[in-house]
């Protein structure tokens, strides 16, 4: 008896491919009607046929409920677990069924290969002995806690989040349906399954129109996102919208998806070649409109590849000309519209990507975990340790952005040498296919090369981002695999054994129960709900550790200790629950242990608040200012507890050593610089010589404040009287002349009716309006612009100074495109009269007025103001001023 292999190799086509030929033939009506199959897939005939068009619709349902829904990610668990309750139903439905089918050598290796896939998490949550698992790499800061908690000897995974490392398991479920699933479809309803890709895409391509038209705060939004205002579709990520759309132009154009093979089988009715074209044009237009440079530089080969199946019957027919036309027309008319020039813009900021520390610091944590790995799902515990201080930020890093690094990290070499098969595996589906023979096969091959076209797509996009991350995306990856095997051979009437559906049963309901409590608990722990969480999923340590923190110390230590110390045999690396089982034990009076385990649980990373402040109080208490800075700036990186830390670090600047150590930590330009800034201004009155000193720290370390980082100290000076400490001040951040921003530098916009000393203000004038901007022909950048009604005077700008008695120049520029207004020059000081500057005549200078005046003051004005006076006029004028100074000269 030869086998299939054999068969394949001498006669072109083996038993299994005439099988499925056979099958193909019955589920169509008949193999004398082929149109009729492609067309209407669906045959309306009894009984064979009848059975064939149920066990079709089930997975084109679950795939297109996974495709709709699964675009929102673990944020929104209860979706996650009804797209796993669907998975698990049509993974037991998918067994019964293919238990006693034909299953081609290719389909039964994508099925080994799926089963070791679930096979590695599992292997990660075996518990291994002390003597193991305390060796292993990247598992140095558990091993320390444990020793610090009593614990070592004990037996524990390998994972370091085993509640995460099962959740990531049941995210592979969905997966694993669609594979099973698509294994047993038919030709026909493969292609319907495309059809169904194609116009789910479109539907997000409308949903994105909607987002887009209606703004940032009005957009319909399936999912909440940060990508407000951009094209996202049904997705949370506009990166992962983006990919689908690619995925789908390029299995828009597999032939008889859309339009008809060269057999004539297949297609939409009559779907001429136009309207294929304006599909796939609409696809590359939601791709711009998600905004995702990654998809942008994708989108050339998914256009090419998309369009290659139809190259030749353009070249050969009469739409080459019109098509071409048409493309350059397009091109040039999309490349000059908002949309592309806003996607274009974003590549000024590559350099600037927060992507490529992720990398770094995932690299590093990488090579601190071969070859075993982390456990999957354990990136949000270990890269908190390795991320360094000049990084934090508020948001939380939630992956590696690069599936790669991520899998590489968590999986170690065993996971990299699955995804290299799972490569390999692909390639020979994919020469299979084309090499293949039959009556099916020039479908084979179209369907294979769309295929691997959307899997490449997938495989690139996960080079930058986590696309596969997404349940959406993971299930149409495993779909677009399946696809390259024939379908398998169910036969019609023989069903498995009770005693196999019973064993099926058990396991599935036992996976459908751990998805429930698992997606019921996350849900929980959103709500903070944490001992509800925990008893829902008693396995999970980050619930525990919710509770834990739950529980106010020194009152309920106890019961704090105890949760806690659940979370850590759970997670052993949990930053919250170590931090509370550490104050626990000094409420208890074990000063020793608890220190100890704060100071492990320091190492953890920068993002535990209260951890941060019993270290921030120790250092202080110790003198260590410096590390006490370092723990304020993480807490002020993350928005938190800003009153609390500024406050405290007020107190320190009134030390000399505590002052000289924040201006080294100011020297970084640490985003609060200023907000800290603010707050010293509230004691300036009485800290003029130490702020002097500090400006002086920061001038000596390369980063002297500015004059705009000064402005509420200046104010707060003036208000009390004290106009010389705010010049001096004022000059220390780099003020020169007796007026400050002649230039009219800064925000553009209307000018306010109140400013600090040395800087511009509009006093309320009736019919007047004041405002910097640039004129169409600046003089130098920015300048001010007043315009005034007919009829309306007073004094639209000035600016609070301090001057000594003597002789002053002043000089400005003006340009009016209408009358020149009437503007008068005066200092005001107190209750002495003012004084008008006498102005020479102007002098033309590149389209605007030189003017240049003189002032002379009689007396000392310690508080006084430069004012522009308007005279009033018969007519509305508008003029530019730019360029002023005021400076003695006698």
């Amino acid at each position: 008896m030869h086998s299939t292999s054999a068969i394949h190799r001498h006669h072109g086509a083996n038993n299994l491919e005439r099988m499925t030929m056979a099958r193909s033939a019955s589920f169509a009506g008949g193999s004398h009607a082929p149109r009729r199959s492609a067309n209407l897939p669906y045959p309306d005939a009894g009984g064979a046929d009848d059975r064939a068009w149920r066990g079709e619709v089930v997975p084109l349902v679950y795939l297109a409920f996974v495709l709709l829904l699964g675009g929102g990610g673990t944020y929104y668990p209860l979706v996650e677990t009804a797209i796993e309750w669907a998975a698990i139903g049509v993974i037991g439905w998918s067994t019964l069924r293919l238990r006693h089918a034909a299953i081609g050598p290719f389909g039964k290796a994508l099925l080994a290969l799926a089963a070791l896939a679930l096979l590695l998490p599992l292997a990660q949550l075996i518990p291994l002995p002390w003597s193991v698992w305390s060796t292993l790499g990247g598992q140095e800061q558990a091993v320390a806690i444990y020793r610090i908690l009593g614990w070592e000897g004990v037996s524990r995974p390998l994972s370091l989040s085993p509640d995460a490392t099962r959740a990531t398991l049941l995210a592979q479920l969905p997966a694993l349906a669609a594979l099973l699933a698509v294994l047993g479809l038919s030709w026909t309803a493969r292609l319907v399954a495309l059809r169904i890709v194609v116009a789910i895409a479109l539907l997000g391509i409308l949903v994105a129109a909607l987002q887009i038209a209606a703004g940032p705060d009005a957009a319909p939004l399936l999912y909440d996102t940060a990508h407000r205002g951009y094209g996202v579709g049904l997705f949370v990520n506009r990166n992962h919208q983006a990919v689908f759309l690619l995925v789908a132009m390029l299995v828009s154009t597999v032939p008889g998806v859309l339009v008809p093979d060269r057999r004539g089988v297949g297609g939409i009715g009559r779907l001429p070649f136009p309207a294929l074209l304006a599909i796939v044009a609409l696809l590359a237009m939601g791709v711009l409109a998600s905004a995702s440079r990654t998809a942008l530089l994708l989108l050339p080969l998914a256009l090419a590849g998309a369009l290659l199946p139809f190259v030749r019957r353009v070249r050969r027919g009469r739409w080459l000309p019109a098509t071409i036309g048409v493309a350059m027309v397009a091109a040039v008319a999309l490349w000059f519209t908002p949309l592309v020039q806003g996607v274009l813009a974003r590549f000024a900021t590559v350099g600037e990507e927060d992507r490529y520390n992720y990398w770094d610091n995932s690299l590093f944590a990488l090579r601190q975990s071969l070859p075993w790995g982390t456990g999957f799902g354990s990136f949000q515990t270990v890269y908190p340790v390795v991320e360094p201080l000049d990084q934090i930020q508020f948001l939380t890093v939630p992956h590696a952005h690069s599936d790669y690094l991520e899998l590489a990290m968590e999986g170690g070499v065993p996971a990299l040498a699955l995804a290299l098969a799972g490569l390999v595996l692909v390639g020979c589906g994919l020469v299979a296919a084309l090499r293949a023979g039959g009556a099916d096969a020039t479908t084979r091959r179209g369907v294979a090369i769309g295929a691997t076209g959307g899997i490449v797509m997938l495989l690139a996009g996960s080079i930058v981002d986590f696309p596969l991350r997404m349940s959406a995306l993971l299930t149409l990856f495993a779909a677009l695999v399946a696809l390259l095997a024939p379908p398998a051979v169910v036969p019609a009437r023989r069903r498995s054994g009770i005693a196999w559906r019973i064993v099926v049963a058990v396991v599935l309901l036992g996976a459908a129960w751990q998805a429930l409590a698992q997606g019921l608990s996350q849900q929980l722990m959103h709500g903070r709900q944490g001992a509800a969480a925990s008893q829902v999923a008693p396995w999970s340590g980050r619930a525990w550790a919710m509770v834990a923190a739950q529980h106010p110390l020194p009152g309920q230590a106890a019961a704090a200790e105890a949760a806690a110390r659940r979370a850590l045999a759970t997670r052993p690396m949990d930053a919250v629950a170590v931090r509370v089982a550490g104050l626990a034990a000094i409420a208890r009076g074990d000063t020793a242990t608890g220190q100890t385990l704060l100071r492990q649980a320091a190492q953890l990373g920068w993002r535990d608040a209260p951890t941060q402040l019993w270290l921030v109080r120790e250092a202080i208490n110790a003198g260590a200012f410096d590390f006490a800075l370092e723990r304020i700036d993480a807490l002020l990186r993350q928005r938190q507890l800003a009153p609390i830390l500024y406050a405290q670090m007020s107190r320190l600047f009134d030390l000399p050593e505590g002052r000289s150590a924040i201006a080294r930590r100011l020297a970084e330009r640490p985003g609060w610089r200023q907000g800290f800034l603010n707050t010293l201004a509230r004691g300036a009155p009485d800290r003029v010589d130490a702020l002097a000193a500090f400006y002086g720290d920061l001038a000596r370390a390369g980063v002297p404040v500015r004059t705009d980082e000064v402005r509420l100290t200046l104010w707060r000076l003036a208000e009390a009287g004290d106009m010389v400490a705010a010049e001096r001040l004022w000059r220390m951040a780099g003020g020169t002349g007796r007026i400050g921003n002649g230039g009219f530098d800064g925000p553009a916009g209307a000018l306010p009716p109140a400013a600090p000393p040395f800087d511009w203000r509009a006093p309320p004038a009736a019919g007047v309006r004041v405002a910097i901007g640039e004129p169409d022909q600046p003089w130098n950048g920015q300048a001010v612009e007043i315009a005034a009604d007919a009829g309306s005077a007073g004094t639209p700008l000035a600016q609070r100074t301090r001057l000594l008695p003597g002789t002053y120049r002043l000089g400005f520029v003006l340009r009016s495109d209408g009358p020149v207004p009437a503007l008068d020059w005066i200092v005001a000081c107190g209750d002495a009269p003012p004084v008008t500057a006498t102005l020479a005549a102007p002098v033309a200078d590149r389209g605007w007025q030189r003017y240049a005046g003189t002032i002379r003051l009689p007396g000392r004005c310690d508080d006084g103001e430069l004012r522009v006076r308007l005279g009033e006029t018969n007519r509305a004028v508008s003029a530019w001023i730019d360029d002023v100074t005021l400076a003695r000269t006698g």
